[in-house]
């Protein structure tokens, strides 16, 4: 049996790690919060990015382009975004789940944004053809660049 003081100590531990939990808790809920209030501001740019598109689909001089142009379904390319660190793992096993649900029955290529995802789609045998990871949110904007470059060369691929 335990001394009265083992006990008090043990309280004490469990205590003082409900207190970081929440602590960490905390600060996930803030980032997230601050993450979706970034989302909603990205919304309105999305939007007038479509009605631009369907602007230029409409008119002739586009319609040669190959971006245009209709054509099968051969391969089908993913761009993944997973976590790089911890505290995130319901969101990177729900984002797994969820592409590789997606991916069934398709010959697909993925692009991997974000250690977690990277290391699944290679632990499970899957195509991935380029993967960006421990970036920090401060460059994501940089990396977006070689990002969609490699997204139109995939694209354009035959």
């Amino acid at each position: 049996m335990s001394s009265t003081r083992e006990i008090k100590q043990r309280i004490k531990n469990i205590e003082s790690v409900e207190q970081l939990v929440r602590a960490m808790y905390m600060v996930a809920s803030t980032q997230l919060r601050h993450c979706n209030n970034k989302l909603i501001g990205v919304d309105p740019i999305v939007k007038e990015l479509r009605r631009k598109m369907d602007e230029l689909a409409s008119v002739d001089a586009v319609r040669g382009l190959p971006y245009y142009e209709e054509r099968p379904i051969r391969n089908s390319l993913y761009l993944v975004f997973t976590g790089d660190r911890g505290l995130a793992g319901a969101y990177n096993s729900r984002v797994e789940k969820f592409a590789t649900d997606k991916m069934k029955g398709k010959h697909e290529k993925i692009v991997a944004i974000g250690s977690y995802g990277s290391k699944f789609f290679q632990k499970n045998e899957k195509n991935v053809i380029h993967e960006i990871a421990r970036l920090p949110n401060s460059r994501i904007y940089y990396k977006s660049e070689e990002i969609a470059k490699l997204l139109v060369k995939s694209f354009l691929e035959r």
